[in-house]
This record gives structure tokens, sequence and C-alpha cells, in this order.
């Protein structure tokens, strides 16, 4: 288990992806704005260029949103 905590945490898409989901809770939030799901899909993409895919974002975006749901 150490050893599979130890690779995520050196694994830079982990990073880019807990980074995208502070960028995600602000924008719910209202701190940032984007005018739709797909205007915050292409910021992440051109901020954290280590995310390669459209879908990758839209599918954190689809679990963070359950999570939220969730959780409320």
């Amino acid at each position: 288990m150490q050893g599979i905590l130890k690779k995520l945490a050196n694994d830079p898409k982990q990073a880019a992806k807990a980074e995208a989901w502070n960028i995600w809770q602000d924008w719910q939030s209202g701190k940032t704005i984007h005018k739709s799901g797909a205007a915050f899909v292409r910021h992440i993409l051109k901020l954290l260029p280590v995310i390669e895919s459209e879908k990758t974002i839209q599918r954190w975006m689809q679990d963070w949103t359950s999570e939220s749901k969730n959780t409320d």
C-alpha cells in the first residue's frame, strides 16, 4: 500500500488532478468564472498541459459533481 501512495505522490498527473479539483471548487463556489464546462476544460488543458485529454477532465468533473451531490 505504501508503494502505491508513494507512486501517486510522485505522479505529475495526480498533482494536476488535485490542482484541477481546486480550480473546479473555486468555479463551483463562484470565486472563478467559466462560461461553461467546456470553457473550464479548455482552461485546465491550457493551464495543466500534463493532462492531455478533454475526456479525462470531463470524467473528473462528472465524478466531482456526483461526489458533491452525495455530500450535500
